[in-house]
């Protein structure tokens, strides 16, 4: 089966981050992208502020990310990263859940409400941990939570109340181990 287009789409913009083709990074975002970080209250909007934001960012660090997996839809991209940040002389490695909606081959979004979401597999079962920000808006949080639900649903194949009982099973039957 042929890899989802998205999915291609992800691949691509962490290559160009990695080797450091902003301009290939700048083509893979729309320009009304609405860009999420973790720690920042409020979004990027748009690609000409997200530019803004990189250029006085600059300094001694680099960020570089080897792809663990990605899962896409037509509505929604995850990429598993695992990811290398080196500034000063220190370096920090860290695993990250790159969610995005990717829209005509350009990403628009990537979620606000999810703070923090930690993704694996044992090769059978996708396994997913999320954090979110208590502080965003109530309708931002429903969005997030229905998107996500529908994402998981269309990469597991079992709807909430599936996973629900399946989660319930897998608590009787003791932790998960994570990476």
């Amino acid at each position: 089966m042929p890899e989802h287009p998205n999915a291609t789409k992800a691949r691509e913009g962490l290559d160009a981050l990695n080797s450091g083709d902003m301009q290939a990074m700048s083509d893979f975002l729309d320009d009304d992208v609405v860009w999420h970080e973790i720690g920042r209250p409020e979004p990027v909007r748009g690609k000409a502020a997200l530019a803004a934001e990189a250029q006085q960012a600059t300094g001694d660090y680099t960020i570089t990310g080897k792809l663990h997996d990605v899962v896409a839809n037509d509505d929604h991209t995850i990429a598993l990263v695992d990811a290398t940040a080196t500034r000063g002389g220190k370096t920090l490695n860290y695993r990250t859940a790159e969610i995005m909606h990717i829209r005509n081959g350009k990403v628009v979004a990537s979620f606000g409400a999810i703070t923090r979401l930690t993704a694996w597999t044992d090769g059978k079962s996708l396994f997913v941990v999320t954090e979110m920000d208590a502080g965003v808006p109530d309708d931002v949080a429903r969005k997030t939570i229905s998107a996500f639900n529908r994402f998981l649903e269309a990469a597991t194949g079992y709807a909430s109340k599936d996973r629900k009982k399946q989660a319930e099973k897998s608590a009787r039957a003791g932790p998960a181990e994570t990476p």
